[in-house]
C-alpha cells in the first residue's frame, strides 16, 4: 500500500507533462498490453492526442505506463494467502514491486531503502531467513534485470551457442555489431558489441563485451 501510494504520486505528476488523464491512460493501456505491436501503441498515443515524441521521451511514458502495471500486480491475490514470507507466492509479488522501485528510479525517485526496513517486520518461519528484508536481499534483488545484465547473458551464451545478427531473448532483442570467437585448446574466448532493446519500453543500450571460458 506505501509503495503504491507513493508511486501513484509519481506516475500522476510525470505522466501529467504529457496526457491530461494519466489514470485514463492507464487504463486503456490494457489494449496495448493485450497486443504489444508498435501499431497498437500509435493507436494509443492518437486516442490521446500524443504527437510525435522523441525517442527518449515516448520510453519515458511506457516506463511510467509499466510502473503502473506492476504496482497492480503487486497485489495478485495469491499472494496474499500464504504462510511463509520467501514462499513462491510472496516472492512473486514482491518481484513485481522490485519492478515498481527499479522504474521509480529511473524518474530520480529511491523507494527500496524505506521499502525495504518495512519488510524486515514480515517474520519468516525459517530460521536462516528470518524475515521479508532477508527475503529481499536473497532472493527478490539478484532477480532483477536491466540491459546491461541481458547484454552480459548475451555474451557469456555467445561462447556457446550462434546467434542470428538480431536475436531474442525473452522480451529484449539482441543486434550484433560485433561478435568474434576465439578457441585455443579448452579455452574459448568471445569479444563483442551488440544493441540491446527492451520490446517492451523501447529503452536501448549498446554493450560491449569480453567473456573467458577456461574449460570444465
Amino acid at each position: 500500500n506505501w509503495l503504491r501510494d507513493k508511486t501513484s504520486v509519481l506516475y500522476e505528476r510525470e505522466m501529467k507533462r504529457f496526457i491530461e488523464d494519466p489514470w485514463h491512460a492507464r487504463d486503456e493501456y490494457i489494449k496495448v498490453i493485450l497486443k504489444r505491436t508498435n501499431e497498437e501503441f500509435e493507436k494509443f498515443k492518437m486516442l490521446f492526442g500524443i504527437k510525435e515524441l522523441e525517442k527518449e521521451k515516448e520510453v519515458q511514458i511506457i516506463k511510467l505506463l509499466e510502473l503502473e502495471r506492476h504496482a497492480m500486480l503487486m497485489f495478485t491475490s495469491c499472494g496474499w494467502f500464504f504462510d511463509e514470507i520467501s514462499g513462491i507466492e510472496t516472492t512473486q509479488i514482491l518481484q513485481y514491486a522490485a519492478r515498481v522501485i527499479q522504474l521509480a528510479e529511473d524518474f530520480g525517485v529511491q523507494f527500496e531503502k524505506d521499502f525495504v526496513s518495512m519488510l524486515k517486520s514480515a517474520p519468516s518461519n525459517i530460521k536462516s531467513i528470518k524475515n521479508g528484508a532477508v527475503v529481499w536481499d536473497r532472493y527478490i534483488k539478484p532477480s532483477v534485470v536491466d540491459l546491461t545484465r541481458v547484454g552480459a547473458h548475451f555474451g557469456v551464451s555467445s561462447l556457446f551457442q550462434d546467434y542470428p545478427e538480431d536475436s531474442r531473448i525473452y522480451c529484449y532483442r539482441a543486434k550484433s555489431e560485433i561478435l568474434e570467437r576465439k578457441e585455443f585448446g579448452r579455452n574459448k574466448l568471445s569479444v563483442g558489441r551488440a544493441k540491446i532493446i527492451s520490446q517492451i519500453t523501447k529503452e536501448e543500450k549498446r554493450v560491449c563485451f569480453v567473456f573467458l571460458h577456461m574449460g570444465d
